[in-house]
């Protein structure tokens, strides 16, 4: 008895934890019909009531106005009902009849909606934030500027809204979610792809990619009693390609959703590893630093030496340097040219890449007005490697997600 108990309590909590996750800023209910199921001569009542109160201003505190927040309307028959900025949050509606029903702005914020019929329905500016549209039947409904934040988004696939109405950026088409099936948002991105409404098929993709890798960490919250008795070789494999994906796919590109993320993230690292090379210009010693050599083909052969030597503060304005050693103009100098051969080196580093004369780096190297080669040692080069392994991979992303749709 007591293990059924502890389980029933965890299911309680993790319900209710769920519902404050997925329906943020959910508005205490206080509506009258609280917990029951009008009769359909009260929902007659309601609806002229309500009509009364839009005909008479939509006065706020006006209590026609209906409030059927946590109501129980299953299967109940509203065909073109006029419930426009009505309170319906939370309200249960599985197997309704909505078709054509009028909820212009209405609050229908955590309502079940399973297997409801919403043909035609006019839901533009409806709060639609956490709603559960599983089995339901969209078809040709318009859903625009509604806010579709967390709705868990598993409607009939062949009983789709009218697409273009979905376009708005109040829309949150990435923080939809699936419980069973992505097919329904894959029927959807395939329909953005064909109108070329490419943003929208961006968000699409994450919101997918998304929930496929929080399916791997979260509980079946929606089914609480039901256990994952998969082995735990195959779970810590799930776990494991999640956090792959997360830190390689979803952090830097929002599975191609944001594929400039992955350019200022290389601008990003670009910087942090000059903080890196700039310290490794004033305290590395021994073998680690980062070395010059001179090409033996130079043209001026006068300058630089047969040997690699180490960079020094000195080594950017040389001639300048020494005119002014001794002055503040000196100090000032040797200050600027450490930041700057970090960046540079750092420039280097990430741009490393080519083949041959296709070679980035070497590009960037003939704008330098001395002929010379800069190479890391010790962990200097380790560092080096790395960003370089770091700034290929997010170039390459960037590629594939601009230009390509890698994740579908």
């Amino acid at each position: 008895m007591r293990p059924l108990l502890m389980r029933l309590s965890v299911a309680l909590l993790v319900g209710c934890l769920t519902v404050a996750v997925a329906v943020p800023g959910a508005q205490e209910c206080n509506g009258p019909y609280k917990g029951r199921w009008p009769t359909p001569e009260e929902i007659e009542t309601i609806l002229r009531n309500h009509q009364a109160w839009q005909e008479a201003g939509a006065r706020p505190n006006d209590e026609r106005r209906a409030n059927l927040c946590q109501v129980g309307l299953h299967e109940a028959n509203l065909q073109g009902a006029l419930l426009r900025k009505a309170d319906l949050q939370g309200a249960r509606l599985l197997r309704a009849n909505l078709q054509g029903a009028y909820l212009t702005g209405a609050n229908l914020q955590g309502a079940r909606l399973d297997e409801t019929d919403l043909q035609k329905a006019h839901l533009h500016w409806a709060n639609l934030q956490g709603v559960l549209l599983e089995g339901a039947d969209l078809s040709e409904a318009d859903l625009s500027r509604a806010n579709l934040q967390g709705a868990v988004y598993e409607p009939n696939p062949g009983k789709l809204p009218i697409f273009w109405t979905m376009t708005d950026p109040r829309n949150n088409l990435q923080t939809l979610v699936f419980h069973n099936s992505p097919a329904a948002l894959m029927t959807l991105r395939e329909a953005f792809k064909k109108g070329g409404m490419r943003t929208q098929e961006r968000q699409l993709t994450y919101a997918i990619e998304h929930t496929k890798r929080l399916q791997a960490w979260d509980p079946p919250w929606f089914k609480p009693f039901v256990r994952d008795k998969r082995p735990w070789q195959e779970q810590l494999a799930g776990k494991s390609e999640s956090l792959f994906s997360y830190v390689f796919f979803e952090l830097p590109s929002g599975y191609g959703m944001v594929p400039s993320r992955a350019l200022t993230t290389l601008g990003l690292l670009i910087l942090v590893f000059s903080l890196v090379y700039m310290v490794a210009l004033l305290t590395a010693r021994g073998r680690a630093g980062i070395w010059v050599t001179w090409p033996a083909d130079r043209v001026y052969q006068e300058q630089g030496a047969k040997e690699a030597t180490r960079i020094t503060t000195a080594f950017f304005f040389p001639q300048l340097q020494a005119r002014a050693a001794g002055r503040w103009q000196g100090v000032l100098l040797r200050g600027v040219s450490v930041p700057l051969i970090g960046l540079y080196f750092s420039l280097l580093s990430a741009f490393s890449l080519g083949w041959r004369e296709l070679n980035v780096g070497t590009w960037f190297a003939r704008v330098q007005p001395r002929e010379y080669v800069l190479r890391a040692t010790g962990w200097v080069r380790t560092v080096s490697g790395i960003q370089s392994l770091l700034s290929v991979y997010l170039l390459v992303l960037w590629v594939l997600t601009y230009f390509g749709r890698p994740f579908e």
